[in-house]
Formats: C-alpha cells, sequence, structure tokens
C-alpha cells in the first residue's frame, strides 16, 4: 500500500464491505458523503479496490495455469473424455466467477444506490373474516404478492378495477407488484395515478418507489424532484443529498 497514509483494520474492513455491496442505507451515506468531502479517503478505497482487483486477478491466473499444465502434463494412462469435460466446466466456472466479481464492483453508482434503498413493501396483512369475504380478491392477490406471484397478484387486482374502479390501494399495490416484477413502464404507470391525490396515504409511498426506479434509470432529475417532497419516510432525505453532488 501507498506509504503516504496507513489503513488500519477498521477501514479495510469497512472498504470491503464497501466494495462488496455490503453498506445499506445510513451507513452506505454515509460512506460516499465521506468520499467526496475526504481525498484521503478516496484514495485508500482506490488503492483497495486495485489491490482487491490484482488478488483475483492472480488468483484466477493461478488457477487457469494449473488448468493448462493439468492438460499439457504427459498421460501416464489413457484419460477418459470425462476428465476433459469435468476440466473445461470447471475452467468456465472459475473464469465466470471473476468476471461476475469485476461487474459488481464495477456496477454505476446508481444501481448501487437503488439496490442499496430498494426493499420491496411488504403488502397489506391478509385478513380473515367478513372483511375477507367482502374483499376475497384483493386479499387473494395479496397471497400471491407474498408468495412472489406479482404477475397472477397484477391480474386479480386489475379485475377488481375494471369491474369497478381503480382505488389508491389497488393503483399502488399494482405499482410495487410490476416493480418487483422487473415491469418498469408499469410500475411507473400505476404509481404516478396512486401518488396523484395530495391526501392519499399511498401517496408518499408511491412517490419513493418512483424516485428509486428513476434512481435505477439514472434519472437524478426526476428523482430528485420526488425526493424533496417526501416527508414521511427518512431515507428520503439522505438519498437526495447522495444524488444532488
Amino acid at each position: 500500500m501507498n506509504n503516504a497514509f496507513h489503513i488500519s483494520k477498521e477501514e479495510l474492513e469497512l472498504i470491503d464491505k464497501y466494495l462488496n455491496n455490503h453498506l445499506y442505507g445510513d451507513e452506505l451515506a454515509a460512506f460516499e458523503q465521506r468520499l467526496l468531502e475526504d481525498t484521503i479517503w478516496k484514495q485508500k478505497v482506490e488503492e483497495v479496490k486495485l489491490i482487491s482487483l490484482s488478488i483475483q486477478e492472480a488468483g484466477l491466473e493461478k488457477k487457469l495455469d494449473a488448468f493448462r499444465q493439468e492438460l499439457t502434463a504427459p498421460e501416464i494412462a489413457p484419460v477418459k473424455n470425462i476428465t476433459w469435460k469435468k476440466w473445461m466446466v470447471a475452467a468456465a466456472v472459475i473464469i465466470l466467477m471473476a468476471v461476475s466479481t469485476l461487474l459488481v464492483l464495477r456496477k454505476p453508482e446508481h444501481e448501487r444506490l437503488y439496490s442499496a434503498y430498494y426493499k420491496p413493501d411488504p403488502g397489506l396483512p391478509v385478513v380473515m373474516g367478513e372483511e375477507a369475504k367482502s374483499n376475497y380478491t384483493l386479499y387473494d392477490g395479496m397471497i400471491d404478492y407474498k408468495e412472489g406471484n406479482y404477475n397472477k397478484a397484477i391480474e386479480k387486482w386489475k379485475s377488481i378495477g375494471d369491474t369497478n374502479e381503480y382505488t389508491d390501494t389497488l393503483n399502488y399495490y399494482i405499482g410495487v407488484a410490476a416493480l418487483s416484477a422487473g415491469d418498469m413502464e408499469q410500475a411507473v404507470l400505476y404509481l404516478n395515478k396512486a401518488s396523484a391525490k395530495t391526501h392519499s396515504s399511498y401517496r408518499q409511498k408511491a412517490m419513493w418507489y418512483l424516485a428509486l426506479i428513476y434512481i435505477k434509470q439514472d434519472n437524478k432529475t426526476a428523482a430528485e424532484k420526488l425526493l424533496k417532497n417526501i416527508h414521511d419516510i427518512p431515507e428520503a432525505k439522505t438519498l437526495l443529498k447522495l444524488i444532488a453532488r
């Protein structure tokens, strides 16, 4: 390491967590704010990142060298085809692991922020009794949502909206289900509807998920506009500071 500064064990552990995307929420925000304000800290992070990459590349090279030596070593006894196939699979796995690690380390900031702050909405509690009977399709869809069957949940909730009306509850949960399913376009459509009514109990949460979608899409302007108007979610203020730079 550079002799101009010393990296303590605690700092090394913290930097390692950051490089491996294991910092979340306020801890991540504080780390990245320090990167902006502390030049020495930024140099330490960059040096640890370079050393980490060098170690990974060296480890990969050693494994590939061993692989090549195994293939070129003189054969004492006939080698079955299965041995060759086994080594080919092993080499492919080694290369894939190395490439995956490098891709994680090079993940763009907006994607890291989205991953750090996005947590799926837990959904409504599934009730019993008369309320469940009168809103059977809503709660049946909620069970699908909680089990990860997002498209089935969306289909059931849309059937309610098409038959009666699209309430704030339906718009919001269709939106977050679409987001969990990876359908950003549909998520934006329904979350915008859920956030449109000023006095809706879902307005702030819908705006939060919309802001996260825009961050994932690297649309900082749209995300900032929403985050400035979110007052019920503490993380919104921290996230706003991180992207407004």
